[in-house]
């Protein structure tokens, strides 16, 4: 890796623990629409192997620093992948936001679920409880919440790739 794929990696990495420890709990939203864009950013001026280095220190560092966020550092760097190659495939912006909201959403499910059977939280039955146990209902508060993050970080990154052309081209 260059000196400054590196030193853009270490940024990354350091930001995205401040705001592991920043965001818990409910605020954790937060971390669902900052640190997949932060790794689109990152990833979209690295070559293959800075990607490959900067995906294992994230989850390394995840399993070091905070381990009950490591599979939303999965979760967050597919999504990452994710708005990457539908930016690269010149996909028109509604279907970006329908598929990586879709991920999102199906991710975010799947995260709560294997945080709870790995780590014993009780995150799912928590937000089941406030659904007054209603799965449907619950599923649907989630869906909303993948289809908000997409949303955001499809726009996000589109706004990200304009103003990078405009500050980079001479």
């Amino acid at each position: 890796m260059k000196t400054v794929e590196l030193t853009r990696t270490a940024i990354v990495l350091a930001l995205i623990m401040v705001f592991y420890a920043l965001f818990k709990g409910t605020a954790n939203i937060l971390n669902a629409m900052l640190v997949p864009l932060l790794l689109y950013a990152a990833i979209s001026g690295l070559s293959l192997k800075g990607r490959m280095a900067l995906f294992f220190a994230l989850i390394f560092l995840s399993a070091i620093i905070n381990v009950w966020q490591i599979f939303f550092s999965l979760i967050y760097f597919l999504l990452a992948v994710l708005i990457y190659l539908t930016t690269v495939w010149r996909l028109k912006l509604p279907l970006r936001i329908a598929l990586v909201s879709f991920v999102a959403f199906i991710s975010f499910l799947f995260s709560i679920r294997l945080t709870d059977l790995v780590f014993g939280t009780r995150i799912e039955t928590t937000m089941l409880q406030f659904a007054g146990g209603n799965y449907f209902l619950y599923a649907a508060v989630i869906a909303l919440e993948g289809f908000i993050v997409g949303a955001i970080l499809v726009w996000a990154a589109y706004i990200y790739d304009q103003k990078s052309k405009k500050w980079l081209s001479p």
